[in-house]
């Protein structure tokens, strides 16, 4: 089952904060990258999302569950939004059974319509190529590798990421 864990089992500072402070906490392990630490949890009655300390990976869960959070708080329907379909400029070296998100601007049309991306920076975890991206491309975690021109998917910070 979905136990909240004892005090003992927290490695995460954020859960062993949270739990000090006489709330309930779970770590979650996502496939995702960036995407960790995070967890959930309560105190009292007030839902609680702990971010990893990553600036990067902080803003892009924060937009992946926060926001919905949020909404959901605000009465407002916190409806996961898929992204676009799209496709990729460049080969991108992906393993399999991880899910990532990197940022991307579009640099292009495909003959079909869907936006061309080009993956800027070396990792998912720089904060320049994220201040020039124009959203996030989806690397899903099913396959594998992505060759140029594979598709992926874009989520653009203009629409997918508000509130």
């Amino acid at each position: 089952g979905e136990e909240f864990c004892a005090q003992s089992l927290c490695v995460d500072h954020l859960a062993a904060a949270l739990l000090a402070a006489g709330g309930r906490a779970r770590p979650l392990r996502i496939a995702q990258r960036p995407g960790k630490p995070l967890v959930i949890g309560s105190i009292g009655e007030t839902p609680f999302l702990g971010l990893p300390g990553s600036t990067v990976a902080a803003l892009v869960n924060f937009c992946l569950y926060g926001l919905p959070m949020l909404a959901a708080r605000a009465g407002a329907n916190p409806a996961w939004s898929p992204g676009q379909a799209a496709v990729s400029r460049s080969a991108i070296g992906h393993p399999a059974g991880r899910t990532d998100f990197l940022p991307a601007r579009i640099v292009g049309s495909h003959q079909d319509g869907r936006p061309v991306l080009e993956r800027l920076g070396p990792g998912a975890a720089a904060l320049p190529p994220l201040l020039a991206a124009d959203g996030l491309m989806e690397v899903g975690g099913e396959g594998g590798d992505v060759p140029a021109g594979g598709g992926v998917v874009f989520h653009p910070f203009t629409t997918r990421f508000r509130l």
